[in-house]
């Protein structure tokens, strides 16, 4: 994806979240899976506010590395970026630290923290009794944006963290947001209608698959993305994922996942010669049933 900025229901909604914990120094967590446009929002909307130097100071921890996984390496951290002071050996001391330099400082603090599902649920504990450290009369001295990927919001969901963290959950693109990530000039109409009903509804996925068809077109000589190319291109497509998951699954395991998701009884004799393209049935039957499974899979996680 490049540096354009399109401003889907995820961007508004995720840059709206942003911005009002950094107005009011609370905590908030951008959830959704891989693709879906976290790291892009974390780029676009929080380091717009790394380009003010004078007014904020943007900690950040992107992504999540061993020497940052727990509370007192982020204390380290908060400390040596904002203040460059070497942190204090003893950790009441380091907290006492921290509390100081936040408290003395005249620009906002915005801890921004990248694949946090990787944190641990005590990290995140920790975290929340960072943020409750006041000065004086004030509380609140800082910010806490969380990235992650779904299994992030499995660990907010506990009664001392959920309260005190707004999650905004990014959903699918819609039908028309994922003809705003590709030039609908290359497509023949048919071609278009196709790529936006089988495409995966994430920014990644989108753009990647667009061009590779580009890449397609140009090698067969074609002067637009037919139909035919779509179709080839998202059987393949399909194939690669499902070998991910085998990875994981039996194809006797795989096929009753297909099964209880679609209601389709494929044989693993049948998904194996289809997933390595030696299927000589109807392509066309297994490619529709795989379209269902793997976007409603996709849409689960999202």
């Amino acid at each position: 994806m490049n540096d354009t900025i399109i401003k889907t229901t995820n961007f508004l909604k995720a840059e709206k979240a942003i911005k009002e914990a950094v107005s009011n120094n609370t905590i908030a967590a951008i959830i959704g899976p891989i693709g879906s446009g976290k790291t892009f929002i974390n780029r676009k909307v929080v380091g717009a506010y790394q380009e003010q130097g004078s007014k904020y100071c943007v900690v950040d921890i992107s992504p999540v590395t061993d020497n940052a996984r727990n509370i007192t390496q982020i204390m380290s951290q908060l400390i040596e970026d904002m203040a460059g002071e070497s942190p204090r050996r003893d950790t009441e001391a380091r907290r006492r630290q921290l509390r100081r330099i936040l408290g003395d400082s005249s620009r906002k603090i915005i801890l921004s923290i990248d694949e946090a599902q990787d944190l641990h649920v005590s990290t995140l504990r920790g975290l929340k009794k960072l943020h409750e450290l006041g000065f004086g009369t004030r509380d609140k001295l800082f910010t806490i944006i969380l990235f992650g990927k779904p299994m992030l919001k499995d660990k907010l969901y506990n009664e001392e963290l959920r309260p005190r963290v707004k999650i905004l959950q990014l959903q699918a693109l819609t039908q028309k947001e994922v003809e705003l990530f590709v030039d609908p000039r290359e497509f023949t109409d048919k071609a278009l209608e196709l790529f936006v009903k089988r495409a995966q509804r994430t920014p990644l996925h989108v753009v990647t698959a667009f061009n590779n068809l580009l890449m397609m077109k140009n090698e067969l000589d074609k002067k637009k993305i037919d139909e035919d190319l779509v179709s080839t291109f998202f059987s393949a497509d399909y194939r690669e994922i499902l070998k991910a998951e085998l990875s994981e699954k039996s194809f006797r395991e795989l096929a009753n996942s297909i099964q209880e998701t679609t209601g389709e009884k494929i044989s693993p004799a049948t998904l194996n010669m289809y997933v390595n393209g030696k299927y000589n049935g109807n392509n066309s039957k297994l490619d529709a049933i795989m379209e269902r499974y793997i976007t409603t899979a996709q849409k689960a996680a999202l």
